[in-house]
């Protein structure tokens, strides 16, 4: 397993979240420590620890540090939950759904288009947007398979696919290697 850091892709992972969500998160005094396996998972890390990872003389054999805050596989960043949950307040692009759907959603579902509350107007097909509650507190995130213009007339339609969503982490539970669908 390849340990290193690198804080060009910070730069990479704002431009990404800001494309994807319309919103931003604040790097700074931040660095990105970066483990290569099967992907690349990124964690922000503190100027302490990359000077004690910068001035170790071992090989460091690291499975995680700081915050996880998401991985890029296939030339893709995957943000994690956390990232969510902070991006939530200023992202442009979320949808709010009902109780039934949310508690759906959590379990993997996918959203059908008459359990929206709100969905942001400027949404298309193929957009990712945030996926929150009707008290606002962010459930995860998925794809829109609709415009957002006409969503409300398609009635009981699957219309945001699932992509991650806060119920991940029991899953992982009986399955460790399941993380955003990666199966051994």
């Amino acid at each position: 397993m390849l340990v290193r850091i690198e804080d060009n892709v910070l730069p990479y992972i704002k431009k990404e979240l800001s494309k994807t969500f319309g919103g931003t998160l604040d790097f700074t005094n931040k660095h990105a420590l970066i483990v290569v396996g099967k992907r690349m998972d990124i964690f922000l890390v503190s100027n302490q620890i990359q000077e004690i990872f910068e001035k170790s003389k071992i090989k460091l054999n690291l499975f995680f540090a700081g915050q996880f805050i998401g991985f890029i596989m296939k030339r893709k960043f995957f943000p994690s939950l956390s990232v969510i949950h902070k991006l939530s307040k200023s992202a442009k692009k979320k949808i709010s759904i009902n109780d039934k759907a949310a508690e759906l959603f959590i379990y993997k579902r996918d959203i059908f288009s008459n359990s929206i509350l709100s969905i942001s107007q400027t949404t298309k097909k193929g957009d990712i947007v945030i996926v929150t509650n009707k008290e606002d507190e962010p459930l995860g995130y998925g794809k829109i398979n609709e415009s957002s213009l006409i969503i409300k007339e398609l009635g009981s339609k699957p219309v945001v696919e699932n992509i991650l969503d806060i119920g991940d982490y029991l899953r992982r539970e009986d399955n460790p290697h399941s993380f955003y669908g990666e199966e051994d």
